[in-house]
């Protein structure tokens, strides 16, 4: 008997959120669809309902994972730029596997990914830039404060030193209220 669909469309969320976990710690290559699978509870040809191939699903689990990241930051309806800046750094704080941002964990994985996944990534950071202006930012600033944040997420989990880490984070959250103080 086959599987109703509010059954389905549970099965294809928990693939991914494991995928977009996976992939944003891990990236393209390290991730086998048995390890998304296993991850999520699922057997292997429980993937085939849902996606037509490994990139299919990358491409899918980036803009999940964008809205599940997304929903974490702004819970509460952040006010003002640095507020969001605030909470989006603190991914970057505290080493947490379902604490993930694909725009910064993903952005030197997505260079080697086909026009799909590079337009897919293009479309969230022009959506989290829109976001940026939404509470307050000139659009320049926006895109200056997504390098910023981004740049900054991403250059956190590549130090070992906590010390320079929290150093990145914290400039990078003066920087963006130096730019929401300009508008």
């Amino acid at each position: 008997m086959p599987w109703n669909a509010e059954h389905k469309t549970q099965s294809r969320d928990r693939i991914l959120s494991s995928a977009a976990q996976l992939f944003s710690h891990q990236g393209f290559d390290a991730v086998s669809i048995d390890d998304v699978m296993a991850h999520a509870g699922l057997t292997r040809g429980a993937f085939y309902a849902h996606f037509t191939s490994k990139s299919d699903m990358y491409h899918q689990s980036m803009v999940a994972g964008a809205l599940l990241s997304r929903d974490r930051i702004c819970h509460g309806n952040p006010a003002k730029a640095s507020e969001l800046a605030e909470r989006y750094l603190e991914i970057g704080r505290h080493a947490r596997a379902d604490r993930y941002c694909p725009l910064a964990f993903l952005v030197t994985d997505i260079g080697h990914r086909e026009p799909k996944v590079k337009a897919t990534y293009t479309h969230i950071l022009t959506r989290y830039q829109a976001m940026l202006v939404g509470l307050g930012l000139s659009e320049e600033n926006a895109i200056k404060a997504s390098v910023m944040l981004i740049g900054g997420l991403a250059l956190s989990r590549a130090v070992v030193d906590d010390e320079l880490k929290n150093k990145i984070l914290d400039v990078c959250l003066e920087q963006v209220k130096d730019l929401e103080n300009e508008t």
